[in-house]
């Protein structure tokens, strides 16, 4: 039971970190993309978490936390989640972006109201 346990939870691990390639072109590169960064939905207790749910509408599968676009304009939706009250804030965020760059979210926020803001930061 034990090796079982210790499994599943290097399968959630690995798998937490997956990314979704929403350029829809098999020949993109590194270079031509463009990488957008949520956090984990399975964490160790973060006090507040931001995850991608979806862009331009294409939902994000549970284990994938980030997404490969081409450069240009999206539509991203996302969660703000506060761990110590479970309070959850849903935003949709249209944003431009570059190739090549990375990109990832910051929060404002705290236990008694919540997630109030989330800020799309250029993480190069």
């Amino acid at each position: 039971m034990k090796i079982f346990t210790t499994c599943m939870i290097a399968l959630l691990l690995c798998s937490a970190c997956a990314t979704a390639n929403l350029a829809d072109d098999n020949e993109a590169t590194k270079e031509t993309l463009v990488r957008i960064s949520g956090d984990y939905r399975v964490n160790a207790g973060l006090p507040v978490t931001v995850t991608l749910r979806s862009v331009d509408g294409k939902a994000l599968k549970f284990w994938q936390s980030r997404a490969d676009v081409k450069s240009g304009k999206h539509r991203l939706l996302v969660d703000c989640r506060v761990a110590a009250t479970e309070k959850l804030a849903r935003y949709e965020l249209n944003v431009t972006v570059y190739a090549g760059e990375r990109y990832g979210f910051v929060a404002q926020a705290s236990p008694r109201e919540g997630c109030t803001e989330v800020k799309f930061v250029n993480k190069n």
